[in-house]
């Protein structure tokens, strides 16, 4: 389900519970509502008010913090800038049941089912430019490793989260969060080159950090950079 806030639809979890009174939280992937088990819809409808100033002081001590869990309306924000080529994207409504798209020139078309759930669409939407950007991603990074790490690389994959840009397993795996195509190419590259480190490194241990300065010098700069401004990032 989700909630409104200031037009913006937010992911959310309501969930019924032995307690005396509500309480948010604030999950991985959506907003916890934990209500008591007696609370009817009527209940429920009065405690939105407490909600909303709860998500507002939330927004107010973490600005952007909130994004991770907006579902963006594809209908009237259909301008996405991905690895710096500006794509429109266009949702087609139809009959059936599941979401499928491609890219076409300077637009991507997607075909929906009448009505889908802005959560069912989201992961649809982000699965076609998974499918349409998997070979440029995976091109970048082998070519800043030849320029750099030289290390072996076992696997390039795109996921769907918020909680951090990438990751490097001790086999070799690099994930790279979907919203790493959406960053300017340097302040990216200093991301990539970040985990590809990691394939000699496989800490934040002094070590990794002087490897990193080594084919990074401004790395500092990129990391203060997606501080300040990597929340302005999603899809």
């Amino acid at each position: 389900m989700y909630i409104s806030l200031k037009d913006k639809k937010i992911r959310a979890k309501v969930q019924k519970e032995f307690r005396l009174t509500e309480r948010f939280s604030a999950g991985r992937k959506f907003i916890l509502v934990q209500i008591p088990l007696w609370y009817t819809n009527k209940d429920f409808s009065k405690i939105t008010r407490k909600l909303d100033v709860w998500l507002e002081k939330l927004e107010k001590n973490n600005p952007g913090f909130l994004n991770r869990y907006i579902i963006k309306d594809y209908f009237n924000e259909n301008i996405v800038e991905i690895m710096n080529e500006k794509l429109v994207l266009s949702i087609k409504e139809e009959e059936r049941k599941t979401i499928s798209g491609k890219k076409m020139g300077d637009s991507v078309l997607i075909k929906a089912p009448f009505n889908a759930d802005p959560e069912f669409l989201r992961k649809g939407v982000i699965g076609t430019l998974k499918k349409i950007f998997k070979l440029n991603i995976e091109e970048e990074v082998y070519s800043i490793n030849n320029d750099t790490i030289r290390g072996s690389i076992k696997s390039i994959k795109l996921k769907d989260n918020f909680s951090n840009w990438g990751s490097c397993s001790n086999t070799g795996n690099i994930n790279l969060s979907i919203r790493l195509l959406l960053l300017p190419f340097e302040v990216r590259k200093y991301v990539i080159i970040h985990e590809l480190c990691h394939l000699v490194e496989l800490n934040h241990s002094r070590k990794f950090w002087s490897l990193v300065e080594k084919h990074c010098p401004d790395y500092r700069r990129y990391e203060k950079w997606l501080k300040l401004n990597g929340y302005k990032y999603y899809l």
